[in-house]
């Protein structure tokens, strides 16, 4: 009841007003309250679940929640119930909800029915077909909410190859389905019932088999003894097993037979074949093999071992066999199929299942090409009688150790020799052993003399007293290591003090295998690791490192170590002229010379050039690395000893001034020291200009550039020295450029140049010219056309030790305006004509111009091609029509001089009337008309000589002219008189001996 008017009943207005200024104030709702239940699915399976929930509105919050189920009290205060049966049944939900001032209000009622779980009774079978043939599936479900939607999956390992869809309200279904590719094929079904509930079959299997091939053992054409049984067997590829046979000879029914056939055969000829049926149904009819059966005497084939009944072995097995006959070409017939030939044969299975394989010689009987067979093998290849597996205990192993494996065999309880055969880089070796069926630990030894990657395999040899079988191995894959060698020892100094240095010590070799153990010996402490750093005062060490590998070999280095301080001094750096500390160079190259003394080897020698341009600024030129040494002495000195370096170097200075050298050194255990000094290079001394040897090819002439040399202090002479029989050459000013010819006897030259000054001070250059008569040889071609661009591409074949730097290229054979550019080994070269010469100059390392050329012709634009064919054609037409013309003519007049129109008393009457018989011989017997034609056509005779000649032959009785059965004249020669029985216009009969005696002239 509303408390407000409960107020106003009991009380006055006073009351009331004390009330309000007593009691807390009260919310007041905006609507009445209403409810309702949501719910996801009246239809429910044992064991799914779903979430009931209010949805409330209006009235005062807080609200509580009453639920009802099928009318009682269910238990649940909040504002959702998850409702998850456990029975099935009809379930009606409802809930009363309060709100805080007392108001209430009932939700919609919900009524859920609840069937069983959703289960498979029976599940589908697996089923064996054959290919594009039925199988058949069926499901059958319990429980579940229906109806059902059924999906069928067939599947290829992952690859889905049918998915079919089945709507029913039954609880049982049933699939066919027709496979169209062979294997095992896994099929299942899902379903889904009105509930959303989902239940998937087990995966049962299809094998589908390929359809059944028959083939036949001896097949073709054979020769057997007459009178002795034959034995044939017939085998099926494919199919479902097991098959029913019927054999035929000659069309004679032989049933309830099995796969083997035995058939005694009287002399004569007879057809063998065989019908099979499967067990699915399918049914096919072998080859057929022509069987000769004679008296006469036949070779025999013979084996080196008795083929046995039934003989079984593995994927990984071989037959060896070899067979005997008098006739020499034994050919081997595996499968129906000639697959090898000679005596030996090797029988290696390519497939499961059953085969065959016989051997055979040629043989002639009667005229007819036919095989005398041997006996015929049959082997049922399978997958477990026999196998070996080897497996190793490291895939790495030293040389000369051995290698530990153990063997897993299956050899039917045979005692069998194990081979194994290692290969190390194609160099073989082999061992043995006996083994039985069983596993077992087996030791192969390795050479001491090969290493590299290596294969391990082995096989057995069983022998059955019938044949000799080999069961292979898998093949491993291992390495051969040399074992370890060649221990050193490397030491850095990380670190350094006044008397004590932290050096670290690394170990190296080569070889072995794997986890190898390190122990180091410095001074009789030990250390272990392959690298490590100790803290040692300046000394004299002994220090011993040895290595040790998986397998016990050890390689170790003993060595002695003197550690001292650094480099102590840089002695001496020479020039050319030297002045109070100060190198006044003559030339813009400095000869540099350093003399340095160290306690250890000095390991590098680096160098930076500095140009002194105002004060003590300095601005950097160059720098690198000194590479080597020219000499070293060992000084014996207090406390050790002493290494003395002398290095030799030149640098370039690109100008006049004052420049800083500083030269830093690093010994072997990275210790170092720096020193600078300082440079001058003045013009006041004489400075070579340009000096360019240049190997005239042609005529292996060298070419000195001497007009352009010049010094402050004039030049007396310039000598020249050759390194050849009289090679010294001097030159007077005024200098002019001059030319030296060599003999062509050395592959290269050392010249030297010597420039005398009037103040008696010197400079010099020194070349070494590369020799070669031929100079730089190129393969220069055309490539393509871009445009008004042509693409050259250069090939040179380099001799003498010279490589090609740069070209330039001319359209006219002068270079004076050519600009030298890097080689490259195709150019573009642009051009004005459409056709012409490219020049081309290739200068190489040593200066060698060398000169080629190279012809092109751009091709024409498109639009002229096009008019050129535009023209042509119609040309080319009218020249076709005139030619056809002139042949005619001339053939006419030729036929005229054979044939000619004239009167027969003066033509060779004989001549035509040969040529007329020839004609007539090669049609027959023609029409008349017909033949009038043809002797127009071909030799252009004339109506009258045609009739002169038909009259003149018919005279003679040569020729017959009548009518045939369609009233048509015809024209017969006297010796062949048509047959009344041929249609007309049949040839049949009508050769050049045909109608001889046949007697009787053509029906008139």
């Amino acid at each position: 009841m509303n408390p407000w008017k409960r107020l106003m009943i009991s009380a006055g207005i006073y009351s009331i007003v004390l009330l309000l200024l007593l009691s807390p104030v009260q919310p007041v709702s905006g609507s009445s309250l209403t409810a309702g239940l949501r719910y996801s699915s009246t239809l429910m399976d044992v064991g799914q679940s779903q979430v009931l929930s209010v949805n409330v509105t209006g009235g005062v919050p807080p609200y509580s929640y009453q639920w009802y189920i099928n009318g009682n009290v269910l238990g649940v205060s909040s504002a959702s119930y998850t409702f998850q049966p456990a029975s099935t049944g009809n379930f009606t939900f409802y809930v009363k909800v309060t709100d805080s001032q007392g108001s209430s209000a009932v939700t919609n009622s919900v009524n859920i029915t609840v069937n069983p779980t959703l289960g498979i009774v029976t599940q589908p079978k697996s089923y064996v077909t054959d290919q594009n043939y039925y199988s058949h599936f069926s499901v059958v479900l319990s429980g579940g909410s229906p109806s059902f939607v059924y999906y069928w999956h067939v599947m290829l390992s992952t690859l889905t190859l049918n998915v079919t869809t089945v709507s029913s309200s039954s609880r049982s279904c049933n699939f066919t389905y027709i496979p169209s590719v062979s294997g095992n094929l896994t099929v299942f079904v899902s379903v889904r019932d009105s509930a959303n509930a989902t239940v998937t079959s087990s995966k049962v299997y299809l094998l589908v088999n390929p359809t059944p091939s028959p083939y036949l053992a001896p097949g073709n054409a054979i020769a057997v003894p007459a009178n002795v049984t034959q034995s044939f067997f017939g085998y099926v590829s494919g199919g479902t097993p097991p098959f029913t046979f019927t054999w035929y000879v000659n069309g004679t029914k032989f049933t309830n037979l099995s796969s083997y056939f035995n058939h005694s055969f009287a002399p004569g000829r007879y057809s063998v074949y065989y019908v099979v049926n499967d067990s699915i149904g399918y049914t096919s009819s072998s080859a057929i093999a022509t069987v000769y059966a004679t008296t006469a005497p036949l070779p025999s084939v013979s084996y080196s071992a008795t083929p046995p009944r039934n003989l079984t072995i593995n994927r990984n097995m071989t037959v060896d066999l070899s067979a005997h006959s008098q006739v020499s070409n034994i050919t081997w017939v595996v499968d129906d199929v000639v697959t090898a030939t000679g005596q030996n044969f090797s029988y290696v299975p390519s497939s499961y299942g059953i085969h065959t394989f016989y051997a055979q010689v040629p043989y002639r009987l009667n005229g007819v090409n036919v095989s005398v067979p041997g006996a015929f093998w049959v082997v049922n290849v399978s997958s477990v009688p026999y196998h070996l597996i080897l497996t190793p205990a490291m895939s790495q192993v030293d040389a000369g150790n051995y290698i530990y494996l153990t063997a897993d065999a299956l050899l039917q309880d045979l005692p069998a020799t194990l081979y194994s055969v290692l290969s190390v880089n194609g160099s073989l070796s082999y061992y043995s052993l006996i083994l039985y069926s069983g596993r077992a630990n087996v030791t192969i030894p390795v050479p001491p003399n090969v290493t590299g990657r290596a294969t391990l395999s082995a096989f057995c040899g069983l022998n059955s007293n019938l044949f000799f079988v080999r069961v292979h191995s898998n093949i491993l894959s291992l390495q051969v290591n040399p074992q370890p060698s060649g221990a050193s020892v490397s030491v850095a100094v990380v670190s350094q003090g006044a008397s004590y240095a932290l050096v670290r010590f690394t170990g190296s070799f080569s070889g072995g295998t794997g986890p190898y153990s390190y122990s180091w010996s410095i001074n009789g402490t030990g250390f272990t690791g392959q690298s490590f750093v100790a803290n040692l005062s300046f000394g004299v060490y002994s220090v011993k490192f040895a290595v040790k590998d998986y397998y016990g070999y050890v390689s170790q280095n003993l060595s002695t170590l003197y550690l001292y301080p650094p480099v102590s001094v840089i002695k001496r750096i020479s020039g050319i002229n030297n002045y109070s500390g100060v190198f006044y160079l003559n030339s813009s190259s400095m000869r540099v010379s350093v003399v340095a003394t160290s306690y250890h080897p000095i390991s590098s020698l680096d160098y930076t050039f500095y140009y002194r341009s105002t004060g003590t600024n300095l601005t950097y030129v160059s720098s690198g690395s000194v590479p080597g040494y020219s000499s070293v002495a060992v000084i014996n000195i207090t406390g050790g000893r002493e290494y003395l370096y002398s290095f030799n170097f030149t640098l370039s200075i690109p100008k006049e001034g004052s420049f800083q050298i500083t030269l830093s050194t690093v010994d072997v255990l990275g210790l170092g020291s720096t020193v600078s000094f300082p440079v001058v290079y003045s013009t006041s001394v004489p400075v070579i200009g340009r000096i360019l040897p240049s190997l005239v090819l042609t005529s292996s002439q060298l070419r000195l550039y001497l007009d352009n040399i010049s010094a402050q202090v004039p030049i007396t002479k310039v000598a020249v020295n050759v390194s050849m029989p009289g090679g010294l050459f001097i030159f007077y000013p005024p200098f002019t450029n001059a030319t030296i010819t060599l003999p062509g006897i050395s592959s290269f030259y050392n010249v030297t140049v010597v420039v005398y000054q009037a103040n008696g001070l010197t400079a010099s250059q020194s070349y070494r010219i590369y020799l070669d008569l031929n100079g730089i040889q190129f393969t220069a071609s055309v490539v393509s056309y871009n445009g008004n661009e042509v693409v050259i591409s250069l090939s040179p074949a380099v001799a003498g030790g010279v490589t090609p730097v740069f070209y330039r290229v001319s359209t006219t054979g002068d270079f004076s305006g050519s600009v030298w550019k890097p080689f490259m080994s195709s150019i573009s070269v642009p051009v004005n004509s459409g056709s012409g010469t490219i020049y081309i100059q290739v200068m190489d390392s040593a200066g060698v111009i060398t000169q080629y050329s190279v012809k092109y012709a751009l091709p024409a634009p498109l639009y002229i091609q096009y008019l050129w064919l535009i023209v042509s054609l119609p040309l080319a037409l009218v020249f076709l029509i005139i030619l056809s013309y002139a042949l005619r003519s001339h053939r006419r007049r030729v036929i005229s001089s054979r044939f000619g129109s004239v009167d027969l008393s003066t033509v060779e009457q004989s001549q035509k009337e040969r040529y007329f018989m020839e004609e007539l011989a090669r049609e027959g017997s023609p029409r008349l008309k017909d033949f009038r034609r043809l002797l127009k056509s071909k030799y252009g005779i004339t109506d009258r000589d045609f009739d002169s000649l038909v009259n003149s032959l018919a005279d003679k009785k040569k020729i017959m002219v009548a009518t045939d059965e369609e009233k048509k004249a015809r024209i017969y020669p006297v010796l062949q008189e048509p047959e009344p029985q041929s249609p007309p216009g049949s040839r049949e009969g009508q050769g050049p001996d045909a109608g001889a005696g046949s007697g009787g002239p053509p029906p008139s």
